[in-house]
């Protein structure tokens, strides 16, 4: 193990000293016009590749905010959504519709329990119209921020082709700045699928709105009737206790409601 240990000692110590006699055989760095210009060149092409660099990461952050911003928007349509589905039964086909039909009239205890129902299907409908109108304003604020993302990239393209004009321009500059100016290339097509791709999520979530909005819409209908419908009840119950005359006035109001209806 020993004699092992003292061969490889040796062959380190032979290697490091030819290394050595390499460097200083090697010919002297001639620093004349040409080679001031070359470097000249490669620390300006350094600055502007740095530029670039942080104008992709300024699309990198960019791009990051509006994702976080579209899962915050994700969140609040599933949040409308769960209140909806609590709105769909107070809406006619639930069991106190299916009560209504079954009977001509309908008590007052249970009359008042439809109110208090109506009531707060009312409460959920408004708040529901409140979170889609936050809704809309969160996408109307990522449309304008997806709007400035072509301007952005426009800008990183005319530094990735100022950059590589200069790189044709120096030899020496271009093979130490080649793999830099790939990766902008990559950076700039990524942010710009980035930017697609986030269009395309705000039209999705657009017309998810749309949807909402309809059944926003289509649930104040349902509640509407619905309270006509109570209406009517309000007056075949008070048949059984007025006169002719009162009876005929309620007669030509049931009517007035049944075209409603």
């Amino acid at each position: 193990m020993q004699l092992e240990a003292e061969k490889h000692a040796a062959r380190k110590a032979k290697t490091t000293r030819m290394e050595n006699e390499s460097r200083i055989n090697q010919p002297e760095q001639v620093i004349d016009e040409e080679w001031i210009l070359a470097r000249h060149k490669l620390d300006k092409l350094r600055i502007m590749l740095e530029d670039a660099k942080r104008s992709v990461k300024y699309l990198n952050d960019t791009a990051e905010q509006l994702s976080n911003s579209n899962r915050r928007v994700a969140e609040e349509l599933q949040k409308s959504q769960d209140e909806l589905s609590i709105l769909n039964k107070f809406l006619p086909g639930a069991p106190h519709d299916e009560l209504s039909k079954k009977q001509v009239g309908i008590s007052r205890p249970d009359l008042t329990v439809l109110e208090v129902q109506t009531n707060q299907v009312d409460i959920v409908l408004n708040v529901g119209k409140l979170k889609a109108k936050s809704i809309k304003s969160s996408l109307d604020t990522l449309k304008n921020k997806i709007s400035e993302m072509p301007d952005l990239v426009q800008k990183a393209s005319e530094s990735a082709e100022q950059t590589k004009y200069e790189l044709e321009n120096s030899e020496n500059a271009l093979r130490q700045s080649q793999e830099l100016k790939a990766e902008l290339f990559s950076r700039k097509v990524f942010a710009e699928e980035e930017a697609k791709l986030l269009q395309e999520r705000i039209q999705q979530q657009q017309e998810l709105l749309q949807s909402i909005l309809d059944q926003t819409n289509e649930a104040q209908k349902q509640i509407e009737k619905q309270k006509t419908i109570m209406q009517m009840n309000e007056e075949m119950q008070s048949l059984k206790t007025m006169n002719f005359d009162k009876f005929t006035a309620t007669i030509a109001n049931l009517m007035n409601i049944k075209k409603k209806i």
